[in-house]
């Protein structure tokens, strides 16, 4: 079983891409287009977006378009799915350009086509992509032009979070490692990463039993990731269990998920994890699942504990109840994976 889950029933990016090429310039197509292209939400060109860029360009040329020369210009500052004032000194009758918005799960590609003489909107859609399997075509777009995925060491800006409450209201509960929670306590995740890259965390109890805190996926750069959710929680709701929070980051994931979790569970009915013991092995199953995905000889390690890790600015959060609160993330680096483990307890 991969840790993704079942495959994806979702089109490819080249047949979304000519979806809505058909829908802003259904055939035929006469006169000239002008294609201004695509940039993310911050108005930047991206491997994404040239990539997705490409497979619109070829379906408006399968469907019988002439288009003029390409129009790179720089980053559009402007939040519109085409910034006005770009196209008016352009010799086509259409314009088309667009943006890909990244999404929790998904990436959505929105089109607008333009009267070029009016400035009149004649048509706009918006269509989602799978983030694994545009970030996968972009890798293998990369090595057919000689550019290796970029490697190094991953980046990630790391809160977690806990929550209790008291009195009708709630309040911070400090987490950690080896320490002990209260039964209805509630944690979340939140973080950023430095780097575009797929990331899983979920919660292993001593019980062998298994629930996700952020689902595996591809994850872009530079934004505030959360798990479960914004507002969602998970509630330690089993009484006389300890608890290990993963969190994995890598270029890729390893997809034996299934292997994984028969192995730790076998530990757990043999005894050799338990409690707030043996918390090693399970780390130990965990790397050799990850390791047997990674080019090279670098070695994958599980950050425990809280020695020698550096933290970050305080962010102040408002929660979904009002509740303020303040953290301190965590800067972890590693390479190429990164493993960082919480192991506590509920009485």
């Amino acid at each position: 079983m991969p840790w993704r889950g079942a495959p994806s029933r979702e089109p490819e990016p080249h047949q979304v891409a000519a979806e809505l090429a058909r829908l802003v310039a259904p055939a035929p197509v006469s006169g000239e287009i002008a294609v201004l292209g695509l940039r993310d939400e911050a108005g930047r060109q991206t491997a994404a977006t040239r990539l997705v860029d490409e497979y619109l360009r070829e379906a408006l040329e399968k469907a019988g378009a002439t288009l003029v020369t390409d129009v790179e210009g720089g980053p559009w500052d402007e939040v519109e799915a085409v910034p006005a004032g770009r196209w008016e000194d352009l010799g086509a009758s259409l314009v088309i350009g667009g943006r890909l918005h990244t999404g929790t799960s998904w990436t959505y590609l929105r089109l607008i086509a333009i009267d070029r003489a009016s400035g009149r909107v004649v048509a706009r859609g918006t269509r989602r992509l799978d983030q694994r399997r545009l970030g996968a075509e972009v890798d293998r777009r990369g090595r057919q032009q000689g550019r290796a995925p970029a490697r190094g060491k991953l980046q990630v800006d790391l809160h977690l979070l806990g929550l209790r409450s008291e009195g009708g209201w709630s309040q911070p509960a400090a987490i950690a490692e080896g320490g002990l929670l209260q039964l209805g306590d509630r944690v979340q995740i939140r973080f950023k990463t430095a780097a575009d890259c797929e990331v899983y965390a979920f919660l292993y109890s001593s019980q062998a039993e298994v629930e996700e805190v952020f689902a595996p996926r591809f994850v872009y750069a530079g934004r505030m990731h959360y798990g479960p959710g914004e507002d969602a929680w998970i509630t330690l709701n089993r009484p006389d269990r300890a608890y290990t929070l993963y969190f994995i980051a890598a270029e890729r994931l390893n997809e034996d998920r299934e292997g994984l979790f028969e192995a730790m569970a076998e530990l757990v009915e043999q005894g050799q994890a338990g409690g707030l013991t043996g918390m090693e092995r399970l780390d130990r199953v965990l790397v050799e699942v990850l390791q047997r995905e990674v080019e090279g000889d670098e070695e994958i390690g599980v950050v425990r504990g809280r020695e020698g890790i550096e933290r970050g600015e305080t962010e102040d959060f408002i929660l979904a109840d009002g509740t303020p609160f303040a953290s301190r993330p965590e800067k972890l680096k590693a390479a190429p994976v990164l493993v960082r483990a919480f192991t506590f307890a509920v009485p």
